[in-house]
């Protein structure tokens, strides 16, 4: 798949930030937020698809190309979600303890963030299929059941 130009805003990455509690590129650089967000693009508002499949069917892999009328649209919520499990990863293995009678709860780190991961979750952008039906002479190219049958040579 040809690799499309970054068409992720500054207001994306804004947005994105706010989402993460990441105000600053310290942790984060804009460049590891923008390829994460472009991980997530989506129908833009017209309904068209980030990249078409080249019509042609063939016996060799398909060919994906980037789709001109598309009007760049990410779902930030997902991306959200993503860095958030990031996040908490890091806090998982964390430990809690006791020592001069103070409590140290670091697994409650953990909990919050896994929160947050389902909170974007929740609101991320709905994932469909859509099933195209196959013209009559596609259709007699391949046997009308799918099965785990060997390859021919």
């Amino acid at each position: 798949m040809s690799e499309p130009v970054s068409s992720v805003t500054p207001e994306q990455l804004r947005r994105l930030r706010g989402m993460i509690g990441e105000p600053t590129a310290e942790t984060y650089n804009d460049a590891y937020l923008t390829s994460v967000i472009e991980q997530y693009a989506i129908l833009d508002w017209l309904g068209e698809e980030p990249v078409l499949i080249d019509s042609a069917l063939t016996n060799q892999q398909p060919t994906f190309i980037v789709n001109p009328q598309w009007v760049p649209t990410y779902d930030l919520h997902s991306a959200a979600s993503q860095i958030w499990q990031e996040k908490a990863a890091v806090w998982i293995e964390k430990y809690s303890f006791s020592d001069s009678g103070q409590s140290f709860q670091r697994s409650e780190v953990y909990t919050a963030m896994m929160a947050r991961v389902r909170f974007h979750d929740a609101r991320r952008n709905p994932r469909t299929l859509e099933q195209k039906a196959w013209s009559g002479q596609q259709r007699q190219q391949y046997p009308s059941y799918i099965v785990n049958a060997p390859e021919h040579d």
